[in-house]
């Protein structure tokens, strides 16, 4: 019990900017869990729970994935489910932030579907957000809208305003890549807390300050984005977190490549770039090189330009993030460089197959062999809103527009594997 309660402290301090105190009462936590058998942790899982989610806020990745799937094994083995969910969710948060966006999209699409049966509002509304949050980093916009859309319509009821502020904050950041950054900011101003989005906890208030200063860029709006960036990096240097000085400097860095300073633009994306490999977050740490190589390119620095865009395209790919590979393809292709993709020996790229998460791929099967949503739901035991939420997904991972595009995507897949096997 002492443990929860130094893991919410560490959370209030996180939301305060009290950075050494946050860090000493999650070090005290940590070490208040580890210390307990996990016979002893069954009897109050909730001190797990609560250290992953702050570990999530506070940068600590590695500690966090550990401590999350410690208690989701002994919520299993207990069957504590409601508890289970919200690991599931924080779990998934985890293991985006680590690059393992494949991982976290399958536990994230089970704790959605397993809340939905539950009737579990709160748990669902936490795991929509973390995957909408995965969905955008994997490059599937479409799906990271309408799960946050789905989480902000269900928060809208709770009785926590850090539930919609979270809900409304992934909606934001999900309609600016669809184009709409008016709407962006609009939520999150009115519902985040401000300017400064107060109602957001630890590093991930200077992710949204990031997307509040490039949807004010969007606007043309240079003043005020220079505002929201300066509070990015005025909150990164009160919480001390290098996730938060990583979004901040990615924040300064657009603002500076937006008013026309390239070379300043430049050295602050490689500036978070750095700070995002220090938090073990390679996708982050991509999307700051794609920024400072777009930045290099116009400061007239072509092979530097372009060893930084290699460098994130390779680490797009090996996380899964595969629209944002291939925007740093596009701007590789204007420099001149061709692009030489491998595929993994011992596999066909024809078919796309490979990409596809297990239950994605049995899903697929199941198309291939002529079956209707209501059918494969049935078959599967899933939700047929579920269903439609993995058919998206394989529909953008295969670059296929209907049922029977992914019947003959699996069946040559099929087909090359028995020709192998031969």
């Amino acid at each position: 019990m002492t443990a929860a309660a130094l893991a919410e402290f560490a959370l209030a301090d996180s939301m305060t900017g009290a950075a050494d105190r946050a860090e000493s009462h999650r070090q005290e936590a940590a070490a208040l869990v580890d210390s307990l058998s996990d016979e002893e942790l069954a009897g109050h899982i909730e001190a797990a729970a609560w250290l992953a989610g702050v570990e999530l806020y506070l940068d600590r990745y590695v500690e966090g994935e550990a401590h999350a799937n410690r208690a989701l094994a002994v919520a299993r083995a207990t069957g504590q489910g409601d508890l289970l969910l919200l690991l599931t969710a924080t779990l998934g948060g985890l293991l985006r932030q680590r690059g393992k966006l494949p991982e976290a999209a399958e536990l994230l699409d089970g704790g959605i579907e397993a809340a939905r049966l539950l009737g579990n509002t709160h748990a669902l509304v936490w795991n929509l957000l973390s995957r909408s949050a995965c969905a955008l980093r994997s490059g599937d916009v479409e799906l990271a809208l309408a799960t946050a859309q789905e989480s902000v319509a269900l928060s809208r009821h709770a009785a926590s305003s850090f539930h919609s502020a979270e809900a409304a904050a992934d909606l934001a950041a999900a309609l600016l890549e669809t184009g709409q950054p008016e709407r962006a900011v609009e939520l999150l101003l009115e519902s985040a807390g401000g300017d400064e989005l107060e109602l957001i906890a630890g590093s991930p208030r200077a992710r949204y300050l990031e997307v509040l200063a490039r949807s004010w860029l969007g606007l043309g709006r240079h003043a005020e984005a220079k505002r929201a960036a300066a509070a990015a990096r005025a909150w990164a240097a009160a919480v001390a977190l290098p996730m938060a000085l990583a979004w901040a400097d990615r924040a300064t860095a657009a603002v500076e490549l937006e008013t026309g300073d390239p070379a300043a633009a430049a050295a602050t994306a490689l500036a978070s770039a750095a700070a995002a490999d220090k938090a073990g977050a390679p996708v982050e740490a991509a999307l700051s090189r794609t920024l400072a190589g777009l930045a290099l390119a116009r400061a007239g620095e072509r092979e530097r330009a372009a060893a930084e865009l290699q460098r994130s395209a390779r680490d797009f790919e090996t996380c899964g993030a595969l629209r944002y590979r291939d925007q740093a393809e596009r701007e590789l292709r204007k420099l001149g460089i061709r692009i030489h993709r491998r595929t993994r020996r011992g596999t066909d790229d024809s078919s796309g197959l490979e990409s596809l998460t297990e239950r994605e791929l049995q899903l697929a099967r199941l198309v291939a062999d002529r079956k209707t949503n209501p059918e494969i739901a049935a078959e599967l035991f899933l939700s047929q809103k579920t269903v439609e939420s993995h058919l998206r997904n394989i529909f953008h991972k295969l670059g296929v527009a209907s049922r029977v595009e992914v019947a003959r995507a699996v069946e040559r897949g099929e087909h090359t594997g028995s020709a192998a096997g031969h």
